[in-house]
């Protein structure tokens, strides 16, 4: 794949031909194997031939590449690809929307039309999705026709690229019998350490149970005590966390709950019809006081 591909000479005639320094290692072969389908031709062209894109200043084109940026293309094509059944994304815009390809349209990558799943459109209750019924270049040309920019250059997204290929993840490990069960019909904790097998030494912190009571002025919850012996602190998908419950660091559960109260406080002042919760352990709050048996849900 080079600038004399005819690809790269299509998407050349209209924005222009690929800068020297453009260019990246792809291992299609890696990249194809771990998606599990072939990629259409022009779309892998271009992308050896320019990198990753910012197209008519209004959507980027991302590709498999390795960068020190916060862009990471294989979490983005796992996210992405929980949208739709049947679509693979290779882009976004400046406006939330995403581009794909529907694969089910044809056996042929190649002939995979291009669809956009429009952000605004689904917050609206619209239909979010605009079918465009042809691959990527002549997509973008029709896109240029409607009055996108002609004119590409380097994606800020992707940045401090290494001359290497991009590596994909490893691949989760297949489902057990009982995690499928689980799945299906489980519920409760048990379930739960099913499905995500805890770690062996949760990460707790150099205190105890007494002490973030004493510090918080009241107990918490026994199912949360109960998930935390088991997994500790941490991230769940990059999406859920919960704050280490035994320490003193600014994020760890006590500091961070002292935090949050106040700063609640002080946005109830200001806000008030956004922030009508009592804040424990205020008059009307919904914490009772302290006991051994308490468990507790309130504002702060």
């Amino acid at each position: 794949m080079n600038a004399s591909d005819p690809h790269v000479n299509a998407f050349a005639e209209i924005f222009g031909d690929p800068p020297a320094d453009f260019a990246v290692p792809i291992d299609w072969a890696a990249v194809e194997s771990w998606l599990g389908t072939s990629l259409p031709a022009d779309y892998k062209a271009i992308a050896a031939a320019y990198g990753p894109l910012d197209i008519g200043a209004r959507l980027w084109l991302h590709v498999p590449c390795v960068n020190r940026g916060w862009f990471d293309y294989g979490v983005w094509v796992q996210q992405t690809r929980r949208n739709a059944p049947g679509v693979l994304p290779f882009g976004a815009t400046r406006t939330a929307d995403t581009l794909y390809w529907d694969t089910t349209a044809s056996d042929d990558p190649d002939q995979w039309p291009v669809v956009m799943h429009c952000q605004d459109d689904e917050n609206a209750g619209r239909d979010p999705w605009r079918r465009f019924a042809t691959p990527l270049v002549p997509t973008l040309a029709r896109l240029v026709a409607d009055g996108m920019h002609p004119v590409a250059a380097r994606s800020g997204m992707q940045t401090d690229l290494e001359d290497t290929p991009w590596t994909p993840p490893p691949r989760r490990p297949e489902a057990t019998a009982q995690q499928r069960a689980a799945l299906t019909t489980g519920s409760g904790p048990e379930t739960l350490i099913t499905l995500v097998p805890p770690p062996e030494t949760p990460v707790l912190g150099k205190h105890n149970w007494d002490w973030l009571y004493k510090r918080l002025g009241t107990r918490l919850p026994g199912e949360y005590v109960r998930l935390m012996e088991r997994y500790g602190a941490g991230s769940w998908c990059g999406w859920l966390r919960f704050n280490i419950p035994f320490d003193e660091d600014k994020y760890a559960l006590a500091p961070w709950a002292e935090w949050y109260a106040e700063t609640y406080q002080g946005q109830r002042v200001k806000f008030p019809q956004y922030h009508p919760l009592a804040v424990y352990p205020e008059p009307g709050d919904s914490c009772p006081s302290p006991t051994p048996s308490t468990a507790t849900n309130c504002a702060g």
